[in-house]
């Protein structure tokens, strides 16, 4: 509801000075004043936009992290998805990657298979 409001007083500006603009004929350094403040009033993001922005970046970062890791270290939702995305990038046939998730989730399938760059966080190759 907060947010509606901000929004419709950031638009009754902008509409006020595009109004004034229109209507002004003369004083072209008032024209110009106005069309820079207008600019700066569209461009300007509120307190919670930016917070909600800078959490956004610390997420994704955090969900890098979570990958550099070393492959006996990974939970093993996330190596099932690290597989997915090696399997998605080489086109490996369904019936092998169920195959191989399956074995994940027993705990069967072994480590040593897999051969996982920690350090950016993606399977390299899997020995199938």
């Amino acid at each position: 509801m907060e947010e509606s409001i901000k929004l419709m007083i950031k638009n009754n500006k902008i509409e006020r000075f595009q109004n004034e603009i229109d209507n002004s004929k003369t004083d072209e350094d008032r024209k110009k004043q106005l069309k820079k403040i207008m600019k700066h009033i569209e461009n300007e993001k509120n307190e919670e936009e930016i917070k909600k922005d800078v959490m956004k970046k610390y997420m994704n970062e955090l969900k890098k992290d979570v990958y550099k890791k070393k492959w006996s270290y990974l939970d093993k939702e996330l190596k099932i998805d690290r597989v997915k995305l090696y399997c998605k990038e080489n086109k490996i046939e369904e019936e092998t990657i169920e195959k191989i998730i399956g074995g994940i989730k027993e705990g069967t399938f072994k480590g040593s298979l897999v051969k996982y760059d920690h350090k950016i966080g993606l399977v390299k190759d899997i020995k199938v």
